[in-house]
């Protein structure tokens, strides 16, 4: 007992501290001395030490804070919440692999906009993707977009099918919207252009994927499909113009 007593103290989250004995054959039979099964009951995470303790001896577990809410559907404790929106900026002593490993489940969850907004909203944002987290409250044509870019870009992941190189581009498709921004006076009012948004967009995602590392598969694809995204389609496009199309993406 004292083994798996000292164990407890390395663990991060109390639902990560629960233990199972050889002879299991119950729920009952659970080892639990944190009060772990108490949070799994409310879905709630929060951390074994104090919330400052956890995020100094690890500062990853701010991020595996906000993926494991995407994954379990738990809410973050309040004192846990408070400290990573102070201490965000320790993210930065993290060593992109492991960022890149925690980041990839989370985008990869059901619904990701939700904890994407969860991510921006802690600061934490800032420090993963500052190229989308200055997207926020950068605002479109109303004609064609009802949303800021930010909020544009993380709605488009949700519905995306669930792999990676695809869920990249729908979350960085856009990012090069707020540098090429202008506002433009017609005759009808003021219109809002981002003209060659596309290849600033490009530019800013592959800052983003070198900087965690990501491979060069995942890297070509997700480019890739963010330099094209601009191609409009129409009932006029005849099936070799769309063959010839198809034939210029790298990806198929």
């Amino acid at each position: 007992d004292n083994t798996v007593k000292q164990d407890c103290k390395y663990r991060d989250f109390k639902i990560n501290a629960l233990y199972l004995p050889i002879d299991y054959k119950s729920r009952k039979d659970v080892i639990d001395y944190v009060g772990g099964l108490d949070d799994l009951k409310n879905r709630r995470l929060s951390p074994i030490t104090t919330a400052e303790e956890c995020v100094m001896q690890s500062p990853v577990r701010m991020l595996r804070a906000v993926r494991l809410a995407a994954s379990g559907g738990y809410r973050i404790s309040d004192d846990l919440m408070r400290i990573i929106k102070r201490d965000a900026f320790l993210l930065l002593k993290v060593p992109p692999e492991v960022i890149r490993s925690e980041f990839d489940k989370l985008l990869l969850c059901d619904k990701p906009s939700r904890y994407l907004k969860l991510l921006q909203r802690l600061g934490l944002l800032r420090y993963l993707i500052p190229e989308l987290d200055q997207c926020a409250g950068v605002k479109q044509d109303d004609k064609y977009h009802k949303f800021d870019v930010f909020t544009h870009c993380i709605n488009t992941v949700d519905f995306l099918d669930r792999n990676i190189s695809l869920r990249l581009a729908g979350l960085l498709h856009d990012v090069g919207k707020t540098s090429t921004r202008k506002e433009v006076r017609t005759k009808k009012g003021i219109r809002v252009t981002f003209h060659k948004h596309e290849v600033e967009s490009v530019r800013l995602a592959k800052a983003f994927l070198d900087r965690l590392r990501y491979d060069n598969k995942t890297k070509d694809e997700t480019l890739e499909l963010i330099r094209m995204h601009m191609y409009h389609y129409t009932r006029e496009y005849t099936d070799p113009a769309v063959r010839r199309f198809i034939k210029k993406l790298s990806i198929t």
